[in-house]
């Protein structure tokens, strides 16, 4: 039986010209308390200055890659590749950790080590500019209904990544699809009941949330074969629509 608190653990980045954000995302990582910790940073060949800033960590980070990628699931992708820890988390640019002891908390525990659990997700932070706001997850009996665990907040064993990887097929919700698909294999599914990260609203899926649901619709039709499901989406897309277009004016 393995000693709680001494898995490896690989963080991943993925990141493009962001230098107003990735410096923040670094020290996220790098200042957890958690001792064993593998960081991996994937640069989509940014043109600002976000490999200078990265470099004054290189030290720090494990592996480091700097060149074009087709899109970010593509990223996500390719830094599986370098992982060789036992649990696998995205943490992107311009999102950070609950706080320092966030890794400590949730592996510092002999229940998660010896668990058998191939995802362990928990709650996350939105960081509005006057404002930080708790969110939690629906129950996962309604995963149906869209993706409202941010994959900042997920842990997932690398055992998983052996023979799943991101569908880059879907451009804004691949991760959902890839949890979807986990929850249907019934794999052992945990959550833990603490923040994990704080998210900056008004990310990649987020700006585009039209586009982001009809590939949840499309998503969800594959594993669930229910007409209602269908009617659901149908309805809603088309008031998410007039959302977006509101607030363009607003």
């Amino acid at each position: 039986m393995k000693q709680f608190g001494t898995e490896k653990i690989s963080i991943i980045t993925v990141v493009y010209n962001s230098e107003d954000l990735i410096e923040d995302t670094i020290l996220s990582v790098l200042n957890q308390k958690y001792s064993n910790l593998e960081y991996i940073v994937v640069d989509g060949a940014s043109t600002d200055k976000t490999v200078e800033i990265i470099s004054k960590y290189l030290d720090r980070i494990d592996v480091f890659i700097s060149e074009p990628d087709l899109g970010i699931y593509n990223a996500m992708n390719k830094a599986l590749s370098y992982v060789t820890g036992e649990w696998v988390n995205f943490m992107n640019a311009g999102d950070l950790f609950y706080n320092f002891e966030t890794i400590n908390t949730i592996f510092g525990q002999s229940q998660v080590t010896n668990s058998g659990f191939s995802i362990i997700y928990g709650n996350h932070i939105l960081m509005y500019k006057d404002a930080e706001v708790l969110r939690i997850p629906r129950s996962l009996n309604l995963l149906w209904m869209g993706m409202t665990i941010q994959h900042q907040s997920i842990f997932v064993n690398s055992k998983v990544f052996e023979t799943e990887k991101f569908n880059e097929n879907y451009r804004f919700a691949a991760d959902f699809d890839l949890f979807y698909k986990c929850y249907k294999k019934n794999l052992k599914i945990n959550k833990a009941n603490q923040a994990i990260s704080k998210v900056t609203p008004g990310g990649f899926s987020e700006s585009n949330s039209v586009k982001t649901y009809l590939e949840f619709m499309h998503i969800t039709l594959n594993y669930e074969k229910n007409i209602l499901i269908k009617f659901y989406y149908c309805c809603l897309i088309p008031k998410i629509y007039l959302v977006s277009q509101l607030k363009r004016f607003l």
